[in-house]
């Protein structure tokens, strides 16, 4: 039988974004976790738990301590979603889901060393101030991928 304190609104304010709402992330993790176990989505519910129950001093490597939060690392979200092996975007999602999986790898890097790695072009974004994939290489895999393109 559920309780009035076992009843979670599926929505709050964000006390990160003060005056924007959002849902619940512990409801969004129970759901995924209910829904679809063992999914990259529901790993990365949990992961969210997780990095926000932590401190400045205890915050781990999958998260990141900005504005008095520990929150979930954007470049961990994208690694996890762009991996292969796990059946992530990379294989799904076409030439989006390439391209995402090469700014992962170059975003990597430092600026030392941001050339070519394991095939993916890569060069210094100084607006952003990190290491992506080359335009060029972006305009390769376009050219090569014709999939987006009809014939007549």
């Amino acid at each position: 039988m559920l309780s009035a304190e076992g009843c979670q609104p599926l929505c709050g304010l964000d006390t990160q974004r003060p005056g924007r709402c959002q849902v619940n992330p512990v409801y969004t993790a129970n759901l995924l976790d209910r829904l679809s176990p063992e999914s990259i989505w529901g790993e990365v519910a949990a992961q969210n738990l997780a990095c926000r129950s932590l401190n400045a001093s205890t915050c781990s490597s999958q998260c990141e301590f900005r504005d008095g939060t520990c929150m979930m690392h954007a470049n961990w979200i994208a690694r996890r979603l762009s991996n292969a092996s796990i059946g992530g975007i990379a294989t799904k999602c076409g030439l989006l889901g390439q391209i995402m999986a090469d700014e992962v790898t170059c975003y990597e890097l430092d600026r030392t060393v941001c050339t070519t790695t394991n095939g993916t072009s890569c060069s210094w974004d100084g607006v952003r101030g990190v290491c992506g994939i080359s335009p060029t290489h972006v305009l390769v895999l376009l050219r090569q991928d014709r999939s987006w393109r009809r014939e007549n």
